[in-house]
């Protein structure tokens, strides 16, 4: 149940905030690009990365649960 967890927070918390703040140093900061240009940019590849994950995502839960079966019971 923790790796699950923690498979949770990586994926849904950690990697999109660190995508943002990147992307919003690398082109707003840098590059000098409007900023509502970079929200929707940046916020149309979290939709599509969120919702990739999300089927990713339970696919590995539903087969990691096969795997643990008597650790669930």
């Amino acid at each position: 149940m923790a790796k699950e967890i923690l498979y949770f927070l990586g994926y849904y918390l950690l990697i999109p905030i660190i995508f943002m703040i990147s992307i919003f140093l690398w082109r707003f900061v840098i590059q000098g690009n409007d900023l509502w240009l970079v929200l929707t940019d940046s916020l149309s590849i979290l939709g599509l990365y969120y919702l990739f994950t999300s089927i990713l995502f339970s696919f590995f839960v539903k087969r990691f649960k096969e795997k643990n079966e008597d650790f669930y019971k």
